[in-house]
């Protein structure tokens, strides 16, 4: 007769599981069930005095396994699920059962979270859909950063077993420098252990080509996420990708030479995902951290490659539309009337103001602008030093813009679209993934500072000439 009840780790031995019968729950304490007392006795025998005492929902004490005259392992786990399941309350605190059932000591919810969370993400990447897409790198990227901080507190873990042991070492300026660095906890992530006793243990989860679809793939989240802003024609190609090296960045993770038991409950939670036990390995129907790695990534990642071949055709398409798209805007503009010197000028100042637009002294003194505005709009009459104030600061203001303008060298401009365009032919040579995608990066984002300036240069002119011929018209 199998029971139900509420999940719970049971401290001190290693029994985590929803469903138990009789001879499970004496496998899992380590003897043979023959017959219920024996099963009960082996239970007061090896569980902990924290899993003897609960609080039932009435408040009076159970006596779970010292003095419950149930005699079957089941009816008084059945007995302990049911004190489990009442509402907790400061009388009935198990404080070594909630130690042992917190998120960051359980390697197993650990572990699971991470995988039902990518199930989630393929599931989001075979939609199809450009809204779901995006949803699936945001949410990559979480489980990568995921990968790249349990890597490091592994490493850390290891660093104060002992100052024998070769594992790297991290000061306190190098833990600042990972906090806010997406790029040093790559670099970290590349690292492991030249110590032979933890060399299986402290591995680097990412070789040359997921590093680089790392970093790639982690640019495009920020622009995804925080500018609002995606690639349609691209994004499916860095998605894909970037679920393949997080796979194999899981697999890495996980140590290897290790294996645990693998109790029905947990079977059947992993089935789903792939793995059901370690067949061809030294532990055949255990629970193998790195085998069930492996296998659960290659399961959730079929039919989700991406080629090579294919992804050099699909960007080099993408960037030979914009750039054919850039040349008929110009030559459009151009037939209008819009002068070219003008058109270089409007490129020119678009990179500028995006790279300098919020400087340190031209933000201050907009906010002074503003108040004096605010002064000036509140006065109950004309306020000639007012006014001269907002000369003065308008004054400054513009004096600080064409310093720096004067300065500033651009890296774009338009004979740069014909740059890109034979850049992006050279993008068959690339030999991964990765260093396609870091290279595509860089045209990507010098022809989306040309696009932006066209765009602001279109919609301003076509402003303008409108507005002249109703000035013309007499409106």
């Amino acid at each position: 007769m199998r029971l139900r009840y509420a999940r719970r780790s049971f401290p001190g031995s290693g029994l985590d599981v929803l469903r138990l019968d009789d001879a499970l729950a004496a496998r899992a304490f380590g003897v043979q069930l023959f017959a219920p007392s024996t099963a009960a006795g082996v239970v007061r025998e090896r569980t902990p005095p924290t899993l003897r005492r609960a609080s039932c929902k009435d408040g009076a004490c159970c006596s779970l396994g010292t003095h419950c005259t149930t005699s079957s392992v089941s009816a008084q786990l059945r007995h302990y699920a049911l004190c489990m399941s009442s509402p907790r309350t400061s009388d009935s605190v198990d404080p070594w059962g909630e130690l042992n059932g917190r998120y960051q000591h359980d390697e197993h919810a650990q572990f699971i979270l991470f995988v039902e969370q990518f199930a989630e993400i393929r599931d989001l990447i075979m939609s199809g859909q450009v809204t779901k897409q995006r949803m699936a790198l945001v949410a990559l990227d979480n489980l990568a950063e995921v990968l790249l901080h349990r890597h490091k507190r592994l490493v850390l873990s290891f660093a104060e077993a002992g100052s024998q042991h070769r594992v790297p070492r991290l000061s306190n300026s190098d833990l600042r420098r990972l906090s806010a660095d997406f790029g040093a906890r790559v670099t970290l992530a590349r690292g492991g252990s030249c110590d032979p006793l933890f060399g299986g243990l402290v591995r680097p989860i990412l070789d040359d080509l997921d590093e680089a679809v790392f970093r790639s793939a982690h640019a495009y989240r920020n622009r995804v996420y925080h500018a609002d802003h995606h690639n349609s024609a691209v994004l499916p190609y860095i998605t894909k990708s970037f679920m393949g090296a997080v796979g194999r960045g899981f697999m890495r993770l996980q140590p290897t030479n290790v294996a645990s038991s693998l109790n029905e409950w947990r079977r059947q939670q992993l089935a789903p995902y792939g793995y059901a036990g370690s067949k061809d390995s030294h532990w055949p129907g255990m629970f193998a951290p790195a085998e069930a790695a492996k296998a659960i990534s290659e399961h959730l990642s079929r039919d989700i490659c991406v080629g090579l071949e294919e992804s050099k055709a699909a960007l080099q398409d993408d960037l030979a539309w914009r750039t054919a798209w850039a040349d008929e805007m110009i030559k459009h503009l151009l037939g209008d009337g819009f002068p070219l010197d003008r058109l270089a000028w409007a490129l020119r100042w678009d990179e500028f103001w995006k790279a300098h637009g919020s400087d340190d002294t031209v933000v201050e003194l907009d906010k002074e602008l503003a108040d004096t505005w605010t002064e000036l709009v509140q006065a109950e009459s004309e306020s000639v030093e007012l006014h001269t104030r907002i000369n003065t600061l308008n004054a400054s203001r513009n004096a600080r813009i064409s310093a720096m303008f004067a300065c500033f060298s651009p890296n774009t401009d338009l004979a740069h679209i014909a740059h890109i365009r034979r850049l992006a032919d050279r993008l068959v040579s690339a030999r991964n993934v990765g260093t396609l995608f870091i290279r595509y990066q860089r045209l990507d984002e010098d022809m989306e500072k040309i696009e932006n300036a066209l765009d602001d240069a279109a919609i301003g002119w076509d402003r303008h000439v409108q507005e002249e011929v109703d000035r013309l018209r007499g409106k």
